[in-house]
């Protein structure tokens, strides 16, 4: 009897530590998709203001001028500096993502803005904002570990006036 558990045993820690994990991997799934939601919905909710403003300043007369200056600069300066651009809007995003996060079952540290598509105000068919957050988890089961990415994407109609 006792042979038998000593061989049974480590299979059935290992079985329930691997059912622990995937519960786990579900619930900050969960939390991940709450976190994308819930910051997309208050951003397409507050993002009103930014639609007056570009209504009422002349923002053509103000990108016009940036537009041509950026097409004279080489065009691996040109790539590096829309790219930073992006990058910027996403670092920006990323301090809202957290603050809607549970840090109770997220890292925060491991969590990332791997998209930001902004609501295009000039068509109101493409007023969507989008958001793709991406976290690295680590599962950790003996005799196997392995980091996996999981990628969560939200996207909300922005109000901008009836």
């Amino acid at each position: 009897m006792t042979l038998e558990a000593a061989l049974i045993m480590p299979f059935f820690l290992v079985f329930i530590i691997a059912i622990a994990n995937i519960v786990h991997v579900i619930i900050v799934e969960a939390a991940l998709q709450s976190a994308a939601h819930e910051t997309v919905k208050q951003a397409a909710a507050h993002i009103y203001p930014v639609y007056i403003l570009h209504q009422h300043a002349d923002i053509p007369s103000i990108i016009r001028p940036m537009e041509e200056a950026m097409d004279k600069l080489p065009s691996f300066l040109r790539e590096s500096l829309s790219g930073g651009m992006n990058d910027a809007a996403k670092a920006a995003l990323l301090p809202l993502v957290k603050a809607y996060a549970n840090s109770r079952w997220l890292d925060l540290d491991r969590l990332q803005v791997v998209e930001a598509e902004f609501p295009d105000f000039s068509d109101r068919t493409k007023a969507t904002f989008a958001l793709t957050i991406r976290y690295e988890y680590r599962m950790v089961v003996p005799f196997f570990a392995k980091e996996w990415s999981i990628e969560k994407r939200a996207a909300e109609r922005v109000w901008i006036g009836g």
